[in-house]
């Protein structure tokens, strides 16, 4: 029988280090869907106030359709209502130390600068998410290519179909 082994540490196993890999394995991200809708504003940001106050234009009052040659063009017309915004701050942080940075054979800000943004992404869209969940914008398909909108948080026709990608 052998007197060293590798698999006893005091045997022999201590003769070799395990091996670090230079690739860094992230967790995955979830898919950021509702920050696609968002967008800044222009010309809007430091030294500008914490409130900005904007116009909404509605969709047309009635929808458009299909007339014969001899018909009238129906008329119809929109509304305007004034809202505002508010910024509020959000934050997080990823401390380290001075031990971590220089024993460690990666540059911790890499990872860390990586991890904030993933969770500044999830976060905003997150926020987006909750306040689309307010809105009393409701869809509701009515055929493969056809769908109705209501803008007052009621439904007035009733869905007949899956929800549709075009």
């Amino acid at each position: 029988m052998a007197g060293q082994a590798w698999s006893i540490a005091a045997d022999g196993g201590h003769f070799a280090n395990p091996i670090l890999s230079s690739k860094l394995r992230f967790h995955n991200t979830s898919r950021y869907v509702f920050r696609q809708f968002t967008r800044p504003e222009p010309g809007y940001g430091k030294h500008r106030d914490e409130t900005i106050d904007f116009d909404k234009v509605s969709m047309a009052e009635s929808q458009g359709g299909k007339i014969g040659e001899f018909q009238d063009i129906p008329e119809t017309k929109f509304s305007i209502v004034k809202d505002n915004l508010r910024v509020t701050e959000y934050g997080n942080s990823i401390p380290w130390t001075g031990k971590l940075e220089t024993l460690s054979e990666f540059n911790p800000s890499n990872p860390v600068q990586k991890v904030i943004l993933n969770d500044q992404m999830k976060v905003l869209d997150e926020e987006v998410a909750d306040e689309m969940k307010t809105s009393k914008l409701i869809y509701q398909a009515t055929g493969v290519e056809s769908q109705a909108w209501d803008v007052d948080g009621t439904p007035s026709t009733l869905a007949t179909d899956q929800f549709n990608f075009w």
